[in-house]
């Protein structure tokens, strides 16, 4: 499925895509999962994790939990070097999409108060700020916004 344009194109991961998620997770995150936690979501059957790749080679991923009716989100990333090109807003409409499906239409997030691009990019899908979450990040210490889409 491509809602970014012929250079990239977002799939449902498999255990070939876990050591590309990893690399993604490791450049994007102060304290990334690691390949063996990646690898356990991917087996989880509540749990989906979608990628973007380009030529063959993954750039970007989220990862959600569903159940009950609700989804939560639990990652979004993307390199460095393919931010600001539409691509964490394009994983995030096929999260959703995807959560319509499974019957858990409400939708929740973290994200880092600091982070506006991303904040943005939620904002942008009907996300809203519902509360925050007190010192929940570290490297560096950093309250969280959490924002729900119902």
């Amino acid at each position: 499925m491509s809602l970014i344009g012929k250079d990239y194109e977002i799939l449902r991961a498999t255990e070939e895509q876990i050591e590309g998620i990893s690399a993604v997770s490791r450049a994007c995150f102060a304290e990334p999962d690691s390949t063996e936690t990646l690898r356990a979501l991917l087996y989880d059957p509540f749990v989906t994790i979608l990628y973007a790749a380009k030529d063959g080679e993954v750039v970007a991923y989220c990862s959600f939990l569903s159940v009950a009716g609700e989804t939560q989100v639990i990652n979004v990333a993307t390199l460095p070097e393919h931010r600001g090109k539409g691509i964490a807003h394009a994983l995030m409409k096929v999260l959703l999409f995807f959560a319509t499906d499974l019957e858990c239409p409400s939708v929740s997030l973290e994200v880092r108060a600091s982070n506006a691009p991303a904040i943005k990019v939620y904002s942008d899908l009907g996300f809203v700020p519902v509360g925050t979450r007190k010192a929940f990040y570290r490297h560096p210490t950093e309250d969280a916004v959490v924002m729900v889409r119902a």
